[in-house]
């Protein structure tokens, strides 16, 4: 019997653990890429449903002379200091969705029924994904791709609403104001997504 004298070759501890230490890296750093294309894609996603929306708007202004609109629940938003992950300090977010919502789709009865059968006319097609359902399965909100009731305003304000001139702090758009909060924490709204 002959035994080779020749060592064999092994990997050591410390070997092994490099290996998995860059192996750990480089997974670290696919995950970070693929996290940060997903949001890429989501913000691409909301900022064409909200240009959608917007267009939207503009042919149902063409057809019935206004936006639509709803006191209080769209016309006395303020869209600059409301994240609806932290309460909604002026007016009900959800109420002005539904607004948006009905005044698109001409679905009054908040069942998913465009048109309703009663001669509205359709403006935007919206998704399954773009709606939260509430109790009975009725449309409670329309939400952006993270998940987060999607704004809209009106914007005329209070003080516009009671017939006072506008202030720098209290005026009003003539126009609307669409936004998503982009998933950002409250008081970041610089990273929202909005018609403006």
């Amino acid at each position: 019997m002959r035994y080779s004298l020749r060592p064999r070759h092994a990997f050591t501890l410390v070997e092994l653990l490099t290996v998995m230490a860059i192996i750990g890296i480089l997974a670290a750093l696919i995950l970070s890429v693929a996290r940060s294309a997903s949001d890429q894609a989501r913000r691409k996603r909301a900022e064409a449903e909200i240009q959608g929306f917007s267009t939207g708007l503009e042919s149902f202004k063409a057809d019935n002379g206004d936006y639509p609109r709803c006191l209080p629940n769209s016309d006395t938003m303020v869209s600059d200091n409301v994240d609806p992950r932290n309460g909604n300090s002026a007016g009900d977010l959800p109420s002005a969705s539904r607004v948006l919502y009905v005044g698109l789709s001409g679905d009054v009865n908040l069942n998913q029924t465009p048109g309703n059968g009663n001669g509205m006319k359709t403006y935007f097609e919206f998704r399954p994904k773009m709606l939260h359902l509430g109790v009975g399965g009725a449309i409670d909100s329309l939400v952006d791709p993270w998940g987060n009731v999607y704004g809209y305003s009106t914007a005329c304000h209070a003080d516009a609403i009671a017939g006072k001139s506008a202030t720098s702090t209290r005026g009003y758009n003539p126009t609307f104001d669409l936004w998503s909060t982009a998933n950002s924490t409250a008081g970041t709204s610089i990273t929202w997504i909005k018609n403006w």
